[in-house]
């Protein structure tokens, strides 16, 4: 009898062993993931809008760029129109005026977009009705959206998206400022006004700041910059910089429709323009060079809660050229692009139809 109690005994402690021995390897697989990092990407493209010159099918605009779709955490847009069945344009003297329907946001829906920026020259083209349904919509669609809002509090607090190894980002919006913006079209939000956030020192500073309280990595993005202007202006530069000053980690411009440099200021990247996304109006492309047709998708490649690197894929966007369907650049024009928008201090490899910048 007290040998068997004694093998009782030692069958039991082999099996506490057994259940520690495996509780220990668990934590240690789970902590040496969790050292090594398990990366994922999020994506940008630039400005988006299908209608104006275009009256086809929404759908086949995405045709030849379908794999940019694809494997990303988060694809955030530039939605420079309004989404509404308002006929009623809120500013009859201004030149162009942007809205699309619910089968385009759809399109959107297929192709996996997940966040839409509104800090642009279009959002407020049909007025607070024309964003209230705009709002209304890509809420329905179960959007998240930054940029703009019912109010100044709601258009610059951004939005926080969770990730994998519980990655918080953080997403700014801004429009650059226009007197005409701001004081005859009234497309700023400003206390209990509707609109969408202005770009200026002060509110990147408080903005920031307040994000970064709530997340691990800041990206800002501005709609800033001259239609077809080549060139980056002493303003861009600086709110740009400013920016990365006050602890963002990364900015992302977009609004002269081409494609601009990239730069490296304090270790953190700054993309001055990634041109258009799907775009259909005519376009004045020739007014620059043919290099500079193209806007481009930024893929940041996150690990350990900080941006890893940077995958961008250019894509060709005059749509006088490319019949409204954007398509890919192939390895010659991919090396010229890259002689004029990456630094020579940066090193890069490509990949298919990407550059990539570790």
């Amino acid at each position: 009898m007290i040998v068997k109690n004694k093998n009782s005994m030692k069958w039991v402690i082999l099996f506490l062993i057994s259940i520690v021995c495996i509780l220990m390897l668990l934590f240690l697989t789970s902590y040496q993931n969790q050292a090594n990092g398990e990366d994922f990407s999020i994506l940008f493209l630039g400005d988006f809008m299908i209608g104006d010159a275009y009256s086809g099918d929404p759908s086949l605009t995405f045709n030849y760029i379908k794999p940019l779709f694809e494997d990303k955490q988060d694809i955030i847009v530039n939605l420079e129109t309004a989404i509404t069945d308002n006929r009623i344009i809120a500013n009859p003297g201004k030149t162009y005026n942007y809205k699309i329907n619910e089968s385009v946001v759809q399109e959107l829906k297929f192709h996996n977009i997940t966040l839409l920026n509104l800090a642009n020259n279009h959002i407020l083209d049909y007025g607070i009705t024309g964003l209230n349904d705009s709002i209304q919509c890509i809420q329905n669609y179960d959007f998240l959206y930054f940029g703009a809002g019912y109010d100044e509090t709601s258009a610059r607090e951004g939005v926080v998206k969770i990730y994998e190894e519980s990655t918080k980002i953080g997403y700014l919006g801004y429009f650059e400022y226009s007197k005409t913006y701001d004081q005859i079209y009234h497309f700023y939000a400003k206390n209990e006004i509707p609109g969408v956030a202005e770009l200026n020192s002060s509110n990147l500073e408080s903005d920031i700041s307040k994000m970064k309280e709530k997340a691990d990595i800041v990206i800002v993005s501005f709609h800033i910059g001259d239609n077809y202007d080549t060139s980056i202006s002493s303003v861009h530069q600086s709110f740009a910089r400013y920016a990365i000053d006050k602890g963002a980690d990364a900015v992302v411009c977009h609004s002269s429709h081409i494609v601009l440099p990239v730069e490296l200021y304090k270790g953190k990247i700054i993309l001055y323009s990634i041109g258009n996304f799907i775009f259909t109006t005519p376009g004045r492309f020739d007014y620059v060079d043919e290099v500079y047709h193209v806007g481009m998708g930024a893929e940041f490649i996150i690990k350990n809660k900080k941006i890893n690197s940077l995958k961008l894929t250019p894509f060709k966007t005059n749509n006088k050229e490319i019949n409204f369907q954007p398509i890919f650049l192939n390895i010659t024009e991919l090396r010229l692009l890259s002689e004029i928008i990456i630094p020579s201090n940066l090193n890069i490899k490509f990949e298919n139809n990407s550059i990539i910048l570790d």
